[in-house]
Formats: structure tokens, sequence, C-alpha cells
């Protein structure tokens, strides 16, 4: 699997666990450790939440992950220092998506009461900044945030409630 291609939500995570402290993986790594057959299985474009949630635990990156529309939740999250990822609709944001998937994930990096920036991997193996977001956008495309949990904590709506919310 090409991961440049397939892998925006993996190369997120692992951003994620680099920006930890965690030593770089390798792509070779990660192919042998986490897409083997007898390892997380993943879809082709991981924007799937339960995908990403299993990825961030197997990753040591979280405990559990919660998910929410309303900015202002995530603005919480953000400012108690948890680590949080944003899923936008493609077309919204003049992104090419990975694979069959109409949505992006990113890593949030700043965030205040009206706008949000993020981080975004790019198919060539690079990362870009996108432009800000202000609020009204995130609200009007319908973006949620997926904020990790390292232990479990009271987290409101968890993955498999929000899939089966829809």
């Amino acid at each position: 699997m090409n991961l440049d291609v397939h892998g925006g939500a993996y190369r997120c995570l692992l951003r994620l666990r680099e920006n930890a402290g965690n030593p770089v993986m390798s792509d070779q790594e990660f192919s042998a450790n986490y897409l083997s057959d007898n390892c997380v299985q993943i879809d082709p474009a991981m924007s799937s939440t339960q995908v990403i949630r299993e990825m961030a635990v197997a990753l040591g990156l979280a405990a559990d992950i919660q998910i929410s529309e309303e900015y202002q939740h995530i603005l919480e999250n953000y400012r108690a220092g948890r680590a949080v990822l944003v899923r936008l609709k493609s077309d919204s944001f003049s992104l090419h998506s990975y694979g069959e998937s109409d949505f992006r994930v990113t890593v949030l990096s700043e965030m205040d009461e009206e706008r949000l920036v993020v981080w975004c991997p790019m198919r060539n193996g690079s990362w870009e900044q996108l432009a800000p977001i202000d609020r009204s956008t995130w609200e009007a495309t319908k973006a949620i945030g997926i904020t990790l949990f390292e232990a479990k904590e009271e987290q409101g709506l968890l993955a498999e409630e929000f899939v089966n919310s829809r």
C-alpha cells in the first residue's frame, strides 16, 4: 500500500506520536507492525472514526477517542492539552481526498474562539498548513473533531455511539 496516497490519517497519527516524543516510524516499520494480517485492519482512506480509534490505541496514543461536531467542545479539549484530529470534507477545502474517501484527516495545530489551523498530510509525503478555517466554515461543512484521550475519562459521545447516531 502506498501510504502517501492512501494513508492520510495514518500520517496524522504518526505525527501526533512524534509530537509526543516518540521516534519517527518508517513506512516499512508501520506496515510490518500495523498492516499485517494479525494487526489493525484499516480502510485505504483511514477516515473511519472507528478505525482511527483502533489505530490510535494500537500506537499507544489513546485509550479511546471522543467525536464531536461542536466547535466549542473541540476548543475545550484543545485548551485542555488533548491531541485533536479534524476530519474535513475534501471538496469544501479544495483538497484531494485519499482513496475512495470524501474526507481528509488533519492535525489541529491552533484553535481559538473564531478560527482553527490544521496541518494536512499531502500525497507527496509532505505536510502543508492550511489557511485558517473560521468557525462558521467549520459549522457549514460539518467538520468533526476527534479528540484522543490517554486514559479512560468521561468522554461523552464515543466513536461507536457517534457512528450509530448517524
